[in-house]
């Protein structure tokens, strides 16, 4: 009996060391990598765990919040923790959403300067969002601009006026355009669509009714946001041909005197005036 007993005591004592002693393993965490670049010229690299994965995320500065979008098919209930960068969003946070709907089961705590934060997930759960009392703070974040130019500096009558630039961030709302002349009357109204690494261009043509006038012409841009730019250029009423010499009335007394309508000394009173002009020059033998 004695011997039964001594040996039982030793398994548990055995078990009990095995317990006492199994290591503690370090969370493993997953990094979705880029979060705040919709948002600004900084972005972060976002720890997190979760039988699911991250496969976007995206920063609203509006509404203070960043959202993450889950995919993963999992069976039963888990919890995913976010490791979120201080100048990505600061707490207090004001609510977190799940799929839309505000759910307050979450906790949060400080761990060097970042704030974690585990929220109970269910197997369908396919967005997070988390309001904060400030996001994407101003330090890192980027102003909307906007640039433009024109290809020239001086543009004569029908020249074509290619004008570009860029903006920044990138939206899918066209630009609006507008040309004014030296008393700000709109001479072309339009819009164009920014390419997707942040260019646009158009081309306009220099001439038209209400290109009735030279001196310094304005482009102005503008974008949804409110954001504006311009730029200047000089036109001139000038056209690039080059007037002819000859008169009119000369040009019409050769034309006439192939069809047989003048004399011979109509065309000859029409060269005279040529020589006596030095428009013709004759040599002298």
């Amino acid at each position: 009996m004695t011997i039964k007993i001594l040996t039982v005591s030793l398994l548990c004592i055995t078990l009990v060391g095995m317990i006492a002693f199994v290591p503690v393993f370090a969370q493993e965490y997953k990094t979705v990598s880029g979060v705040g670049k919709d948002a600004g010229t900084v972005s972060y690299d976002v720890q997190y765990s979760s039988v699911k994965n991250i496969i976007s995320s995206s920063v609203d500065t509006k509404d203070k919040s960043v959202s993450f979008t889950l995919d993963g098919s999992v069976d039963t209930s888990s919890t995913l923790i976010l490791k979120l960068p201080t100048g990505l969003i600061s707490g207090p946070f004001i609510a977190v959403f799940e799929d839309g709907q505000l759910i307050t089961n979450y906790t949060t705590t400080v761990e060097s300067g970042d704030t974690m934060v585990s929220i109970p997930i269910s197997p369908l759960t396919a967005n997070v969002s988390i309001i904060g009392t400030s996001v994407y703070s101003q330090s890192t974040s980027i102003q909307s601009s906007i640039t433009v130019t024109t290809d020239k500096n001086t543009y004569l009558l029908d020249d074509s006026i290619v004008i570009s630039g860029s903006v920044y961030p990138v939206s899918g709302t066209p630009l609006s355009i507008q040309v004014l002349d030296p008393s700000n009357n709109p001479v072309y109204i339009g819009q164009t669509n920014v390419n997707s690494d942040g260019t646009y261009s158009v081309t306009v043509t220099a001439g038209g009714q209400m290109w009735n006038t030279s001196g310094t012409y304005t482009v102005q841009i503008q974008r949804e946001q409110g954001n504006t730019a311009q730029t200047t250029f000089s036109y001139n009423l000038e056209s690039h041909i080059v007037p002819s010499k000859i008169p009119a009335w000369v040009r019409n007394d050769f034309i006439w005197y192939g069809q047989g309508t003048i004399s011979e000394d109509d065309l000859l009173g029409a060269i005279k005036f040529l020589v006596d002009n030095g428009i013709i020059q004759l040599r002298s033998k």
